[in-house]
């Protein structure tokens, strides 16, 4: 992962947040894509060309700086639990979660395969990604054997009809 990207910063914190919400270690084999996924998303973002360097330097390090403290205090909690600590560690990852995507902590899910919505497919109730960031940064709330929702249509033509996922939220956050 590239220093000094903001790609980079989201996936870190993100990471110390699954790390410290989780109790356990952000899998090494899930960074590479959700800063695929991430990357992708910022891209697509107009509001990101607006932003200044130095401000978004100011993001990088903020989120950098979250996201290695609350992974080397889980680190140093799993050698030396201390239960008080470890449940303010976990509110502290709940919250990072809560802030980024606007949601409850428990509907973000991470995979090998990036970020993913915890809530079920509308059409056959299966979990799984909903959000295919690398083709549109859209929701489909369709799992893949299903058909998309909307047919051929944007899924952004209905907004009153869909709810947005945890990568949109966290998009639209910027």
């Amino acid at each position: 992962m590239p220093a000094n990207n903001l790609a980079t910063g989201l996936t870190v914190v993100l990471a110390g947040a699954y790390a410290a919400y989780h109790n356990q270690p952000f899998p090494d084999a899930w960074v590479k894509p959700l800063y695929q996924q991430m990357e992708g998303l910022l891209l697509q973002d107009s509001r990101l060309h607006q932003r200044s360097t130095v401000g978004k330097a100011a993001d990088y390090q903020v989120m950098v700086g979250a996201g290695m403290a609350m992974m080397l205090t889980q680190a140093e909690l799993q050698k030396a639990p201390d239960a008080k600590a470890l449940q303010q560690l976990r509110d502290t990852g709940a919250d990072a979660l809560r802030t980024l995507f606007k949601a409850d902590p428990q509907q973000v899910e991470f995979t090998r395969s990036g970020l993913a919505c915890a809530r079920a497919c509308r059409s056959c109730a299966r979990r799984g990604s909903c959000c295919q960031a690398s083709q549109s940064a859209r929701c489909s709330l369709n799992c893949a054997a299903c058909p998309p929702l909307y047919g051929a249509r944007p899924v952004a033509e209905k907004p009153s009809t869909r709810r947005q996922c945890a990568a949109e939220r966290l998009a639209g956050s910027q």
